[in-house]
């Protein structure tokens, strides 16, 4: 079965310095394959190149992993509150530069956690009925979605205050996938008439809705600090992914491959994501195109730190694996 490592299709942008080519070089990728995985989906990436995601064993438990930058792998990252039995469920979703995990245990929203210095702390909002966690930025500022009375909501949570709910005014649901240092927070809504749409929501809150041209149900992921989005929607009855800004947006997949997503973009253009052959079997990967210009004054792409190994810790290095694009 193939797995794209956020199970959400919403998309969007945010008008910044940073323009990608809408006719891109090459990508070049590495794939991460945690040793002995049925399936590997990396969901994740910091600013300094640190990237998360889960696994599949053989047994279908479902772990955490963390790739350091030298390729060094740290798995498995098991959450307690994930321990179901004799099964095991972790889903590790962002990381910041001080190497904040978000994830969570059970199914998958059933149990949100941070998870610092080894030390897993479990997050609702309160009086929700679910709560799911999206992404990190560097100022420890997280966001993610409720469900209340059937409808989601987005949620801001900074520091120690109370949860900021934020809904795309005049929407029937708002989620929040992804976050930026600046504090451009990027997810989807629908409408009354079924209509999904991307929003990115401004510090000033603010928000700017962003389609895909031509899509159906596009909604935002992931954001840098350069304002470079990317996200999922459907053409013609098929996924599509893209990258890009408001205004240019490029189509992406991996050449050659049954199925490629996006989960994430860090500062430095890296890509981290999921694909897949015609063997159906995922893999993660990171990867960028060679001419995504360098950050100009003041904006920089660079990407994330290392998160703190849980319990069960092993280690193995992949910093020699095949490129290919």
């Amino acid at each position: 079965m193939v797995r794209i490592s956020r199970i959400f299709v919403w998309i969007i942008g945010s008008v910044l310095a940073l323009a990608i080519p809408a006719a891109a070089s090459p990508f070049t990728y590495i794939t991460i394959d945690v040793p002995g995985a049925v399936q590997t989906s990396v969901s994740g990436i910091s600013n300094a190149g640190v990237a998360v995601g889960f696994y599949e064993d053989s047994a279908g438990n479902e772990h955490g992993f963390e790739r350091l930058v030298d390729g060094t792998l740290i798995y498995p990252i098991d959450d307690p509150k994930g321990v179901i039995g004799t099964s095991t469920l972790t889903y590790l979703y962002g990381i910041n530069n001080a190497g904040t995990i978000l994830g969570s245990g059970g199914v998958i929203s059933a149990d949100p956690f941070t998870l610092s210095g080894g030390v897993f702390t479990t997050y609702q909002i309160p009086g929700a009925f679910r709560t799911v966690l999206g992404d990190i930025n560097d100022q420890g500022d997280f966001v993610g979605y409720y469900e209340t009375n059937s409808v989601d909501h987005g949620f801001l949570q900074h520091g120690s205050d109370a949860p900021l709910t934020i809904d795309v005014p005049g929407s029937i649901y708002t989620v929040a996938f992804g976050i930026n240092s600046p504090g451009d927070i990027v997810g989807g809504y629908r409408l009354a008439d079924n209509v999904l749409h991307g929003f990115i929501r401004h510090p000033d809150g603010t928000f700017t809705t962003v389609d895909f041209p031509g899509a159906v149900s596009p909604g935002l992921f992931s954001i840098n600090d350069s304002g470079v989005v990317i996200g999922c929607c459907s053409v013609d009855l098929s996924g599509k992914w893209f990258y890009g800004t408001p205004g240019n947006l490029v189509e992406f997949n991996i050449p050659g491959m049954d199925f490629s997503g996006l989960a994430a973009i860090n500062n430095a253009g890296q890509f981290a994501g999921s694909y897949a052959g015609s063997d159906r079997v995922t893999h993660g990967f990171i990867g960028s195109y060679s001419d995504v210009p360098e950050p100009a004054s003041g904006v920089l792409l660079v990407v994330g730190l290392a998160a703190l190994p849980a319990s069960r810790v092993k280690r193995t290095n992949d910093a020699s694996p095949k490129q290919r694009g």
